[in-house]
Parts: structure tokens; C-alpha cells; sequence
């Protein structure tokens, strides 16, 4: 049996996944092919990856075959979706629409979240499963546009 073959699991974030998760990031994030991803290193990702878990972040695993392909990071008592990252290979595969539903349902009042205007697949993505354009501006870091999408559950 081939990992394709193997349905997609979801588990919490255990300590011991930080830095496969943090390569899965990286992974996703260059193959957008957006400008500001391919200058970010996998030290910076970690580092933000740490503060986020500080900030209170709920992190969701996606695995297929014992191997982690996929994560979303969420602050429910801010109804954010901050991160959702699907390793290349792995996109596709329903992943992504398995942790957006599980954000759904963690957030049942709504959220929103941020994503770069460069990234068409994902802005693709969020508008094919119902999300909403809020408003494009740009990334309060990193400056270049991001698109803000609504989701009322």
C-alpha cells in the first residue's frame, strides 16, 4: 500500500512534530511561488512557528501513512485561521478542505484569515469552499498584498 492510498488523518500537535511541521511550512509556502516565501527560512518559520504556539495557538495535524503532510493553526478566541500549509505532494488530496472543516467547527461563529494575493491557488481554494473577499491589504510585516477572507459558518 502506497502513502496515496492511505486516507488522510487528523490528530493534535504533539511537541515532538515542531520541526516536520515547520519543513512541511517551508515546503508549501516556497512552492506558492510567492516573492516574500522564497527569502524565508526554515529558522524564521520555527521561530514564528514557537510564538504562535505561545500565542495560543491550536494546531491540527494532517497525516497520511505516519507521515505529517499538512497543518492548520488556529485562534479560536479570536476567530482566526492563522495558518493552513498542505505539503506540495500532498495538495490535492482533500487535506486542505479536512482542516478547513475542522477550523469550522472549532469556530462555529465564523473567522477570518489572511493569505498572499500572489497566492492564487489558495485564494482559488478558500473561494470554491464559500469563503468571502473582505478586503485586500497589505501583510502588516512583510508588505506585500494579502487578501483578508471571511468565513460565516
Amino acid at each position: 500500500m502506497t502513502a496515496d492510498s492511505v486516507e488522510p488523518t487528523m490528530r493534535n500537535y504533539r511537541p515532538s512534530d515542531f520541526r516536520e511541521v515547520c519543513r512541511v511550512w517551508l515546503a508549501s509556502w516556497r512552492a506558492t511561488g510567492v516573492k516574500v516565501a522564497v527569502g524565508t527560512s526554515e529558522d524564521e518559520l520555527r521561530a514564528r512557528f514557537a510564538q504562535g504556539l505561545d500565542q495560543g495557538w491550536s494546531v491540527t495535524i494532517a497525516e497520511m501513512g505516519g507521515r505529517i503532510v499538512g497543518f492548520m493553526a488556529i485562534r479560536p478566541c479570536d476567530g482566526v485561521l492563522d495558518q493552513l500549509f498542505i505539503a506540495p505532494d500532498a495538495q490535492g488530496k482533500g487535506i486542505g478542505s479536512m482542516l478547513l472543516g475542522f477550523a469550522r467547527v472549532a469556530m462555529p461563529n465564523g473567522f477570518w484569515l489572511r493569505t498572499a494575493a500572489a497566492n492564487k491557488l489558495a485564494c482559488r481554494f478558500y473561494e470554491a469552499r464559500g469563503l468571502t473577499i473582505d478586503r485586500v491589504e497589505p501583510h502588516p510585516v512583510h508588505g506585500h498584498d494579502t487578501v483578508i477572507y471571511l468565513s460565516t459558518c
